[in-house]
């Protein structure tokens, strides 16, 4: 008589990162000319099971509101901010997250303005003439 064994196993596949939250997690701050972007890591994936892998983020910039965006960076997984120095005009930025199971959908969007017009200085202070 033989035996037969059978295996079963339960394989969960995680299909992608759920970076969309109720809180608005991407976030700029402009200093100078340098826009920092941070955000805060996804810990669930899409089944709101804990997040086992995270690669990297992927940043996209627009010129209008609402896309269409163009991927302008990728950074490690280990970063929660990104600093650059945007080029005159309208800039609206997404963020996703991507592991080996794809790309998340984009965060919410954060927009800055970067305005290439200099003022003129104002007038000095302090004139003395001295009659010697």
């Amino acid at each position: 008589m033989k035996r037969i064994l059978i295996l079963m196993a339960t394989f969960m596949v995680v299909t992608s990162i759920n970076l969309v939250d109720e809180d608005q997690w991407l976030q700029a701050q402009m200093v100078g000319d340098t826009v920092t972007l941070s955000w805060t890591a996804p810990t669930e994936d899409v089944n709101n099971q804990p997040l086992g892998e995270l690669s990297g983020y992927r940043l996209y910039d627009s010129p209008t509101p609402g896309g269409p965006y163009s991927r302008i960076a990728d950074i490690a997984a280990g970063n929660l901010e990104h600093m650059l120095v945007p080029t005159e005009g309208d800039h609206y930025y997404v963020l996703t997250a991507w592991n080996s199971a794809g790309e998340s959908d984009y965060s919410n969007e954060v927009g800055v303005t970067i305005s290439g017009a200099i003022a003129r200085p104002k007038a000095p202070g302090g004139l003395a003439a001295v009659l010697n």
